[in-house]
């Protein structure tokens, strides 16, 4: 992607995440206020997931606006991860609201005669629901290569789903009388984020353990590196994530006698990663000769060392 390309995108996923973020602050009021009003667990509960949902929002435009800031000599990767912290102290959050809202409902289930007023309840649950359909329609096609903005997308679809459980649940008290329905829908929502965090958690930690990206499979990476004339095989073979878009390989190529130019080669390895595998950022050494213990992934020591002097 050009440097032009790149401010383009950034500017209308920050457009569309600012758009989500008035949007979603919009619900919070009314679904807080009419949980409040109602006496909905249920409604209040999913005022605490779109509460969410504007954290997430606001936390990817603000990875997003760090991420843009230019590299310097103490961080010659820039702050791209910040996108990685961001969701992570997201997913975190996300597992500290779950945990409320699951103790209130284990509450709310041993009180008796809860009076619920099931169709102010619906209502809003349905303002909430339209209101996510279009903040997730705003995001849509901006959400699969930013893990924040991916996160944010996938908080909107969840109390998407969370809004339609909330009606269902007004409809059973309105035409039952069962108010029980609504502690147990406030629980399934807490289900559902605690869902979303482990997911969120699971790719921040993965990224900041330098994983493997995800769609990545190392063992294609070498073969499409061996495959290129010349090269014998590649060890030494690490590939990472700075962020969810911008991945990283460093290896070692040994290669045959019929190499004459090791820039050449270079030139079309960095060209087959980058067609096939969206891999820019290389730094590939060419070895004339493969020591007979060399690896395709080598083991990294763990060494102290001294600080080095100024």
């Amino acid at each position: 992607m050009s440097e032009q390309q790149t401010h383009h995108y950034d500017a209308a996923a920050s457009g569309r995440l600012k758009f989500a973020i008035a949007f979603t602050a919009a619900v919070l009021v009314a679904e807080a206020v009419g949980g409040y009003l109602s006496n909905s667990l249920a409604l209040i509960s999913d005022a605490g997931h779109v509460f969410m949902d504007m954290c997430a929002l606001g936390l990817a435009l603000f990875a997003l606006s760090v991420a843009c800031r230019p590299v310097d000599h103490r961080r010659t990767y820039g702050w791209h991860r910040a996108e990685v912290f961001a969701a992570l102290i997201n997913g975190l959050l996300l597992l500290v609201l779950a945990s409320g809202i699951l103790y209130e409902a284990w509450e709310r289930f041993h009180q008796a005669d809860v009076h619920i007023k099931a169709a102010g309840m619906m209502v809003i649950a349905v303002i909430g629901l339209v209101a996510n359909g279009i903040v997730a329609l705003r995001l849509r096609g901006h959400h699969h290569g930013d893990l924040n903005l991916r996160t944010a997308f996938l908080h909107v679809l969840g109390d998407m789903f969370a809004s339609v459980g909330v009606v269902i649940g007004g409809l059973v008290i309105l035409t039952t009388g069962h108010t029980w329905i609504d502690p147990l829908i406030a629980a399934a929502i807490a289900l559902l984020i605690v869902a979303g965090a482990l997911r969120v958690l699971r790719d921040a930690l993965h990224i900041l353990f330098e994983g493997v990206p995800k769609g990545i499979k190392i063992d294609q990476v070498a073969a499409a590196i061996d495959a290129i004339d010349g090269v014998v095989a590649a060890h030494h073979l690490h590939i990472w994530s700075i962020c969810s878009n911008v991945l990283v390989l460093s290896c070692h190529v040994a290669v045959d006698s019929t190499v004459t130019s090791g820039d050449k080669l270079i030139r079309t390895i960095n060209q087959v990663l980058a067609e096939r595998f969206s891999i820019f950022d290389t730094t590939i050494q060419i070895d004339e000769v493969r020591g007979p213990h060399e690896t395709l992934i080598a083991e990294v020591e763990h060494r102290e060392h001294e600080q080095p002097h100024a």
